[in-house]
């Protein structure tokens, strides 16, 4: 624990290779502050939300990659790809269950 807690009271050295700190203290920073992308990532920190811990969840949620990149790269609608996955996810967990 004090390992962590000296690694994220000093994350701004992290935080300037491109991360954002999980401490609050070192995000409500001048220095981290003035990081322009960084600052714009940190934003979104508030919304942030944890999935509940389940053994199925790595069946369930592993099919939505392949599903963002088939949109990206124009091959699926979104719709369509989050139906896919879905399913698929369903399936797998459905498999894993029995």
């Amino acid at each position: 624990m004090t390992f962590i807690d000296y690694i994220t009271k000093h994350s701004i050295e992290w935080a300037k290779a491109g991360q954002v700190p999980a401490r609050n203290s070192v995000r409500e920073s001048e220095e981290f502050k003035s990081l322009k992308h960084q600052m714009g990532f940190a934003q979104q920190a508030d919304y942030l939300v944890f999935p509940v811990s389940s053994p199925y969840f790595p069946d369930a949620w592993g099919p939505s990659g392949e599903a963002v990149t088939n949109v990206i790269l124009g091959k699926d609608t979104p719709a369509s790809a989050l139906q896919k996955a879905a399913d698929k996810a369903r399936k797998q967990v459905q498999a894993n269950k029995e």
